[in-house]
């Protein structure tokens, strides 16, 4: 490409890529399948421990881009200035891998990961009438053989696990299914700025979904069972039972006398089902991190950052890697560490009082919590300092409001339930006041709450 102002400008691309795929269907292994122990419920659960020898599917690709970009402007306003080239190049090596593989049939794993590595190119002009061309070369491919240098590693892990709660007699109305997700992710500094170091964050989300069949619950006492089947019966013959009942008066006299004591019961019974669904995160977030990523986002020579925070932990790891010397110590970095949590809870039901008349109920809860803090190095206490730290977070739970709802106004269209919506916040600032152990005790006698509470 050339112009009046552009001498020449030359770009270069080059990409390649392999990719392997595997996938398979193993053989489910039952060690115990032909053990003689009986055929009773709980002999089946030691019959039915399985695994599976091989995984599912694996596949890994590998791609490698490098653009190089030489421009050369014209000089078309001073003869006497030299212009020389510039210059624009880079060389990225991808890598990512995933890993399918049901442990057992109810216990499953998924992990996958992706891998990004930049090959470092001496500065200027790589072309073969360079006199340092062989002495770049062979710096490039230094340090392709070294797999580059890291400057992005995530990874993604999750674990699903079914509880075989449906072969314990005992509890086979209940059914659980758990689920497990991790990530963790390490990003390189910019090689101007090594000093400020790498960061890196984890997090895990746990999902637990829970369900409760009444139905088979109240089929476990005989009465309730009877009861249960009789209705359906009913039900289906109802048009055979009314022509009895014109043939047979005294027989329908009789009955009569359990119609009501079986439709208070078909009250009490008529919750149907629970479903329990729990949510929670959590995650962390480390500036100033030092160390480089290796096979799987640690260095193995320092075990940094941990092998449990790479799988989602959150146990705090700040003062153990400022003693193992992980942390860079300028006391410029501006980033802030931080650690987040939430969880969200929801409760349905289903409530069938009399026949094809549902109700549905619904309940939720929801909370979640921040922290934020500069955690630097300071070189007048020598040590790893927490600073500004900032913390906020927010609640919200359903509630029944029929007792208040329907209230009215009074004649100076006050509202009572706001009234005591406002007299509340001073028990709210007694209870935080209590809970904090750094609270001065100052007391706001105007308004009648705590001063350092005050909403």
């Amino acid at each position: 490409f050339r112009n009046i102002n552009t001498e020449y400008n030359r770009t270069k691309n080059y990409r390649g890529a392999i990719t392997y795929n595997y996938s398979s269907r193993p053989q489910n292994i039952k060690p115990f399948s032909k053990l003689k122990i009986g055929q009773g419920p709980y002999a089946r659960l030691i019959k039915d421990i399985n695994f599976y020898a091989m995984p599912k599917s694996f596949s890994y690709r590998t791609d490698i881009e490098r653009m190089y970009n030489e421009t050369l402007l014209r000089n078309i306003n001073n003869s006497y200035m030299i212009i020389s080239p510039t210059y624009n190049k880079y060389f990225n090596w991808n890598r990512s891998y995933d890993l399918k593989y049901d442990i057992t049939r109810t216990l499953k794993l998924d992990f996958s990961v992706r891998n990004q590595s930049s090959i470092d190119e001496p500065v200027g002009r790589i072309d073969r009438q360079d006199p340092l061309f062989k002495e770049k070369r062979d710096t490039i491919w230094k340090n392709f053989w070294n797999l580059g240098r890291p400057t992005l590693y995530h990874h993604d892990l999750a674990l699903n696990y079914q509880w075989p709660f449906s072969k314990i007699p005992l509890v086979n109305f209940l059914s659980l299914t758990t689920r497990y997700n991790a990530n963790y992710d390490w990003n390189s500094a910019a090689l101007s700025m090594q000093d400020f170091g790498n960061t890196i964050q984890n997090s895990n989300n746990i999902q637990h979904n829970g369900q409760i069949n009444m139905n088979t619950l109240y089929n476990k006492v005989p009465y309730f069972k009877k009861v249960l089947n009789s209705s359906n019966r009913r039900n289906n013959n109802r048009r055979t039972s009314r022509i009895r009942s014109e043939e047979n008066p005294g027989d329908n006299k009789k009955k009569d006398q359990y119609k009501l004591a079986r439709s208070l019961l078909n009250v009490i019974l008529s919750v149907k089902n629970i479903s329990v669904n729990l949510t929670r995160n959590e995650g962390t977030f480390i500036p100033g991190f030092m160390p480089e990523s290796n096979f799987f986002g640690q260095n193995w020579a320092e075990m940094a950052p941990g092998i449990p925070f790479v799988l989602g932990s959150q146990k705090d790891i700040r003062y153990q890697a400022s003693t193992n010397g992980w942390l860079s110590q300028n006391q410029n970095i501006n980033t802030l560490f931080s650690k987040t949590s939430s969880s969200n809870l929801i409760i349905r039901s289903t409530v069938e009082p009399i026949k094809k008349f549902r109700i549905e109920l619904t309940a939720n809860k929801t909370n979640s919590f921040n922290q934020q803090e500069y955690f630097r190095w300071s070189e007048n206490d020598n040590m790893f300092n927490s600073v500004s730290p900032i913390q906020n977070g927010s609640y919200s739970i359903s509630f029944i409001s029929w007792r208040t709802a329907f209230i009215r106004d009074n004649e100076n269209f006050s509202s009572q339930s706001f009234q005591d919506f406002r007299n509340y916040r001073n028990e709210i600032a007694k209870r935080l006041s209590s809970a904090n152990p750094n609270f001065s005790g100052l007391y706001d006698l105007k308004k009648e709450i705590n001063s350092e509470y005050s909403l």
